[in-house]
């Protein structure tokens, strides 16, 4: 039916119904009716109304209670309107109509006036009635318009009979017994009434229930939200992957609580972005919490104010609390102003903030402070320089008026500025306001041709740039000749002024390299590697005084030197002291994202390995491994997968051994929370793998830091398809197996896999055989071609370690053509001999009844290692670790690995090294020297030269060539290791006594070197986690993993970590039950050492950890994680 059509069949239904006979209209004011009478008309007008509706389609229905509802506003007799009103209601609770459109209808209607109480009451009377036949989206529908009802009831109005009808449908409504509608429908429409332009307040009297009803929401706020977000911190550098809980509105730096729910009106972040602003490599936790689109950024060309005025209230802090300092050269301030301009850059190269509106934003907010001076302004306009000059973008008129407007602000004095004494740090800093004019002074031009004026050098500069021009006629003159440049604060003066002068610079940069390497002079490396000298690195201390232009065109001149390396393919290797600087400068956050860290591993290594100069792609991969510790995940997985794919083929024994070990470290590194992500991009992108294609032993380190990570952070229930999509990329390049006792520490996620897909095991009598005939043919076989053509296919019968360790066992000479056998193999076919071996070998011991021919085996192995040559220690124990083993034969190969690394070979380099290495090498000039004089004393080969050896043939026609070493040794490359076998350790404490014994042992002859490890208490946490149920009740253990790992950090605060009432009790085998104040005082010592705790993290040092990042972070975990309490307990006495 049409809508005109219905209106009009309705219009006449009511004229008829309202209309009467000529004697009813004549003597209306003297006729009354009976009841009975009154009824039956009230019952013919009812039928009537209901036959016209059953007449209507369900869509006619809702227009025709709009047309009902007009006319009943319109009805001046409230007696008439309230007889409708009943005839609609019959037509309900005799289920002719619905009660939606009929409610809706009568609510949505402008024409229902407060004014007209009979009929408004009579109307919310009804709804009352009929509104518990509404479904639950319905029903809020009806809320909804009875809320926008009530904002047209004046507030200044008494309790009307209007508004307690309104408040009688109110609590039918929103009474949760009633099950009409759901709270949280009803608590969304509450919490968007504010939020209509007129901005209309209710009336006082629907306060109170519409206030309680959002107040019973208050505990479903604590259930779905942190509590006391505002005043909790979050740990900064632990990982970046947990910001999400802390995440802001970028648009006004406040909590985003969308959700519908009475959330606390004013969400203040500004001291959590304070916290954020003062630590260190903080710049991406800070992203991670903003909600942010760059692309959408890039395309509005927005900025967001109101992270520029938190930006500019940190810089305010920063200069007032300075002031206050009576030193110039305190760490702590020095620090923080790095942190802020890394923040400061970051955001403007993305686009977040605009540089030159932030500085008049700066000047505005210093007009009304107390104008800074001394310290706090020096360093407020070395800021500004880095800033201005630090990132890729001109400085344009604004800017230039900008900084004058805060010149004139920080500086009114007349008198000239002295020249300060350049023997200190602070130096560089005094002089950062001349440094800025030289720089704007190349600007002029460019200004002056976009009519902008110009003002010319202040006087009280001149004193400071006419000593720097003529320090810097010493350069560009020659008249200065290169020396080691550790400390020279006027020279980075000098970069930092002319940095963007294109005369000057190229002269002060070739003085900085040509001190770091003098090609007219040559030093030796270790195997008598040839390099050029110098060995003395430019120092921490003037590689903070450098600006961030300057540090890029640095490490830009240092890259070039490399690349010009790989042109010539020269046969001397680049100077320690380039490669220690360069090292050091690629750690600088503030550069990052311009030529640091994200530059190395985009740009400089692909283009390095792509070219095959093996002795420099050696070098960054030490440089990546020993001395760029801090770098984000997606970094050190970019490197491995770029091992993975171009290095792998390189089949260079000295390339493979760095090849390895620089993959497991970088597997070994992925913290809990950032594997699923980097599983997640490896499965997605086809250029990047995390999955060796034939290193069984590094697809093991993957799935055993898999499962750490879902054991510590991940639901099993969530983890199932990433998980198990991994394990089949592992599996179907290597198929391996696992041992019993390994199996069980999995999650049962893992475990069922590999359930499910179990590799037999090697036939140990099958093996002995081969060998036997293998090893006759070796004997029997004079012909060299031949004897080398049949033991290097590797694919058949991979062997030839096997027969070489017979012959060590029977004293059988090793001929000169092992020699040339294993040279045929390669570093890469050797995997499959050694895995072989290792299985091979384990059958041999398990026949051994006595000590004697135990002893022998270890001794042939020995022989094997360090007289021979013929594999590494670090991949013989790597290999046999993470062998598949029964329990008897577990015991035997761990008992093994104890002999070797016990064994005086090995301990008394590691006695050499730790007492000659500083661990903390940023604060040693003469680490070199150190280095070589290790090398020196304790030689490592590994092109198998005792074999040639044992047959005086020690001369050869084409001698091994060695790489460029500068950090690498045994013992470094022994540490990823020995946290390999101490997991294996642990997991058979349950097969006996005596692996126990050999933890002890190993933790009291090896634990020095974890003074060099990465990240020794994040390591000791995970694994006193993993290993929670297996060291549940070995408490004598756990205490001498925690002093054995922790007690030789000289990176970390020890009576911090470690109490003395602790380290007291370990020699002890009694229980130990600390005082119910203990824990307390533990924590409270470390929040009372966070205060001061940065000023021993120098923001330049990458490889150090941060006791504050990682050990506070565990230690809540430990205390609210699990969730058997007693186990808590007993697990952090233990750890403390």
């Amino acid at each position: 039916m049409a809508d005109l059509q219905l209106e009009t069949v309705v219009d006449n239904f009511l004229k008829q119904m309202n209309s009467n006979s000529s004697i009813d209209h004549a003597f209306a004011g003297f006729m009354s009716f009976t009841e009975e009478e009154e009824t039956s008309k009230a019952n013919r007008e009812q039928e009537a109304i209901a036959q016209l509706f059953s007449k209507f389609s369900e869509a006619n229905v809702a227009a025709a209670c709009k047309l009902f509802a007009e006319h009943i506003y319109r009805e001046e007799n409230s007696l008439k309107a309230q007889s409708l009103l009943n005839y609609l209601e019959h037509l309900v609770t005799s289920n002719k109509i619905s009660s939606k459109p009929l409610c809706e209808a009568l609510l949505n209607s402008p024409n229902l006036n407060y004014s007209n109480r009979d009929t408004w009451c009579s109307v919310f009377q009804l709804v009352r009635r009929i509104v518990g036949g509404v479904d639950y989206k319905g029903c809020r529908d009806i809320f909804r318009a009875i809320l926008y009802k009530c904002r047209t009831i004046p507030c200044q109005d008494s309790l009307t009979p209007q508004i307690l009808s309104i408040i009688e449908v109110f609590n039918y409504i929103l009474n949760r017994n009633a099950c009409l509608l759901p709270s949280y429908f009803a608590i969304n429409e509450i919490i968007k009434l504010p939020q209509h332009e007129d901005k209309q307040t209710l009336h006082w009297a629907f306060g109170k229930i519409l206030a309680e009803f959002t107040q019973s929401f208050r505990p479903t706020v604590q259930i779905v939200t942190i509590p006391s977000l505002p005043q909790l911190r979050p740990v900064i550098g632990h990982s970046n992957i947990n910001a999400y809980a802390w995440r802001l509105d970028l648009r006004n730096l406040r909590y985003p609580n969308n959700a519908p729910l009475p959330f606390d009106r004013d969400k203040s972040s500004t001291k959590l972005v304070r916290h954020i602003f003062t630590h260190a490599y903080s710049v991406d936790f800070m992203t991670g919490i903003l909600i942010y689109n760059r692309k959408s950024q890039e395309d509005t060309k927005s900025r967001y104010s109101e992270l520029e005025d938190q930006l500019c209230e940190h810089v305010i802090h920063l200069t007032q609390s300075q002031s206050k300092l009576a030193s110039c050269s305190a760490v702590m301030p020095n620090i923080r102003w790095h942190n802020i301009t890394s923040h400061i850059i970051f955001f403007v190269l993305w686009n977040m903030v605009h540089l030159p509106h932030m500085l008049m934003q700066l000047f505005k907010k210093l007009d009304s402070q107390t104008v800074p001076s001394g310290c706090s302004r020096d360093h407020l306009i070395w800021m500004i320089l880095q800033c201005l000059f630090g990132v890729a973008k001109p400085v344009d008129a604004y800017s230039y008026i900008t900084f004058i407007r805060i010149y004139d602000q920080l500086y009114p004095e007349t008198t000239p500025l002295p020249v300060p004494d350049f023997s200190s740090a602070h130096s560089v800093i005094s002089c950062a306001v001349t440094c800025m004019w030289a720089h704007l002074q190349k600007k002029t031009v460019q200004l002056a041709e976009n009519k902008a004026k110009i003002r010319p050098m202040p006087s009280i500069l001149r004193s400071q740039l006419t000593f720097l021009n003529g320090a810097l006629l010493q350069y560009t003159q020659g008249q200065k000749t290169p020396g080691p440049v550790i400390c020279d604060f006027q020279l980075a003066t000098l970069c930092n002024a002319f940095s963007s002068n294109e005369k000057a610079m190229p002269a002060l940069l070739n003085y900085l390299t040509d001190s770091m390497m003098n090609v007219n002079m040559q030093t030796k490396l270790p195997h008598g590697v040839a390099c050029y000298l110098n060995t003395e690195p430019m120092s921490v201390e003037m590689l903070d005084c450098l600006s961030v232009h300057t540090k890029m065109l640095l490490i830009k001149q240092l890259f070039g030197k490399m690349e010009a390396q790989v042109q010539k393919q020269s046969q001397v290797a680049l100077s320690p002291a380039l490669i220690e600087t360069f090292s050091r400068a690629l750690v600088y956050t503030e550069i990052e994202q311009t030529f640091g860290i994200k530059t190395f591993v985009s740009n400089i290594l692909p283009s390095i390995v792509s070219s095959k100069c093996l002795p420099v792609i050696h070098t960054l991969l030490e440089v990546a491994i020993y001395r760029l510790i801090h770098m984000q995940p997606h970094y050190r997985m970019k490197i491995l997968s770029c091992l993975l794919d171009e290095l792998v083929n390189f089949n260079h024994n000295h390339m493979y051994i760095r090849y390895e070990n620089a993959a497991m470290c970088l597997l070994l590194s992925l913290g809990n929370l950032e594997v699923q992500q980097q599983v997640f991009r490896s499965i997605g992108e086809k250029k990047f793998s995390i999955v060796s294609q034939d290193s069984e032993e590094l697809n093991k380190i993957l799935v055993l830091t898999l499962a750490r990570a879902v054991n510590t952070v991940c639901d099993s229930g969530q983890t199932g398809t990433w998980c198990v999509s991994l394990l089949r990329k592992v599996f179907e390049h290597t198929p391996h197996s696992w041992s019993p006792h390994t199996l069980q520490t999995f999650p049962p996620l893992i475990q069922e896999f590999y359930l499910q897909n179990h590799v037999p095991g090697e036939d140990k009598q099958q093996l002995t055989r081969n060998v036997d005939a293998e090893f006759k043919r070796w004997k029997s076989m004079t012909d060299v071609d031949s004897a080398v053509a049949h033991f290097s296919r590797s694919s058949e019968r991979p062997l030839f370690l096997c027969v070489m360790w017979r012959c060590v066992m029977t004293h059988t000479p090793i001929k000169h053509t092992a020699y040339k056998v294993l040279e045929a193999i390669g570093p890469k076919a050797l995997g499959l001999h050694l895995r072989k071996f290792c299985d091979y070998l384990a059958s041999q011991l398990e026949s051994c009844q006595t000590k004697q021919p135990f002893l022998q085996c270890t001794d042939s192995l020995k022989a094997m290692i360090w007289d021979y040559h013929i594999f590494t220690l670090d991949r013989f124990i790597l290999c046999l670790s993470l062998r598949t083993f029964d329990a008897k034969d577990c015991q035997v190969c761990l008992f093994t690995i104890i002999k070797l690394l016990i064994d005086n070979n090995f301990l008394d380099r590691v006695k050499e090294f730790t007492s000659t290495a500083p661990a903390q090498y940023w604060k040693s000039s003469g680490y070199f020297e150190s280095h070589v004089s290790y090398h020196t004393k304790y030689p490592e080969y590994i092109f198998y030269e005792g074999i040639l050896q044992a047959n005086n043939m020690s001369a050869v026609s084409a001698s091994p060539q060695y790489l460029p070493t500068y950090f690498d040794n045994i013992c470094l490359r022994m540490i990823p290791v020995i946290d390999v076998v101490i997991h294996r350790l642990i997991e058979s404490l349950k097969l006996g006594q005596n692996s126990e014994k050999s933890l002890d042992t190993i933790l009291k002859e090896l634990s020095v070197l974890y003074k060099y490890h990465d990240k020794p208490v994040t390591y000791l946490y995970n694994t006193l986690h993993y290993y929670y149920k297996t060291l549940q009740d070995r408490k004598a253990v756990k205490k001498k993993l925690v002093l054995g790992i922790l007690g030789h950090c000289e990176k970390l605060p020890i009576d911090l970590v470690i109490s003395g009432e602790f380290k007291s009790h370990v020699p002890s085998e009694e229980e130990w039950t600390p005082p119910a104040n203990y824990y307390f005082q533990r924590v409270k010592c470390l929040v009372d050492a966070l205060q001061v705790l940065q000023s021993l993290f120098l923001a330049q040092v990458s490889g150090l950890e941060r006791l504050s990042c990682f050990f506070f972070w565990h230690l809540p975990n430990v205390l609210f994680m699990r969730q058997e309490s007693v186990g808590d307990m007993a697990w952090l006495k233990s750890v403390f």
